[in-house]
């Protein structure tokens, strides 16, 4: 078993979202550290490793299938429509990633900052982490987050989407053991679109399925080509965000 791996959370149909990640992937994070796996349907990868588990059903029963094959004591869970905005830090990286592989009470660490009413103080082991509060409704968040694999495995529930996950699963959370933090400083340092202009653009490249401004500035921004004629999951669409 390896300590950590990367794992890129996606379908077979979003796969036109590969490419600006993989964009995001060669020119910031080139020297990422770890294994990159992708969770796919059929199709292989663009990069690093694959993990087939075969038909779409739903996200949960996608992601419940590729954790029990992915081999990590720790995983960096990341979205397909996450993409990178800046030079990763790889120090700070394995040292967030340590705290889980050092603390068995610690649980989740989410790479961005939360509401304040949210977190009950700081954490023991390192002053960058606060605590979220063991009753908080955001204690299960899918930013971009390192996450000890079985808790996250044990936390899924079959036949829901990604935004009732986030909810349903942090309240299945507030009667388990252990810790789950948040960084007190934004994105850290996995920074999302919204680093590049926070005054409009969105988090993420997609949002409820449908392509985002922040994605037409980033394939500006970062001279690439995306059809945003083409759904993100690859229908005509029908909702140009120009």
């Amino acid at each position: 078993m390896t300590d950590i791996a990367v794992v890129v959370s996606t379908c077979d149909k979003y796969h036109i979202l590969w490419e600006p990640f993989c964009h995001g992937l060669r020119k910031y994070w080139s020297d990422c550290p770890w294994i990159i796996q992708w969770i796919t349907n059929h199709l292989d990868a663009p990069m690093g490793e694959t993990v087939k588990v075969g038909d779409d059903a739903n996200w949960s029963d996608t992601s419940i299938a590729a954790l029990r094959i992915i081999n990590a004591e720790v995983v960096l869970w990341i979205h397909d429509d996450n993409w990178l905005t800046e030079r990763v830090d790889n120090d700070i990286l394995a040292s967030l990633g340590r705290l889980l592989l050092d603390h068995d009470d610690l649980n989740a660490i989410r790479l961005s900052n939360c509401y304040m009413s949210t977190t009950c103080g700081g954490y023991k082991h390192d002053e960058r982490l606060r605590m979220l509060c063991q009753d908080s409704q955001q204690r299960c968040s899918l930013q971009p987050s390192f996450w000890r694999r079985e808790v996250l495995l044990n936390l899924l529930q079959s036949g829901e989407s990604p935004w009732s996950f986030e909810g349903e699963a942090a309240h299945r959370s507030w009667d388990r053991p252990g810790d789950h933090t948040c960084c007190r400083e934004g994105f850290y340092p996995l920074r999302n679109l919204s680093h590049v202009d926070p005054a409009d653009w969105g988090d993420e490249a997609m949002r409820r399925g449908e392509w985002t401004t922040a994605a037409v500035k980033y394939a500006v921004r970062e001279r690439i080509n995306i059809n945003f004629s083409i759904h993100p999951n690859g229908n005509k669409n029908t909702k140009v965000p120009y």
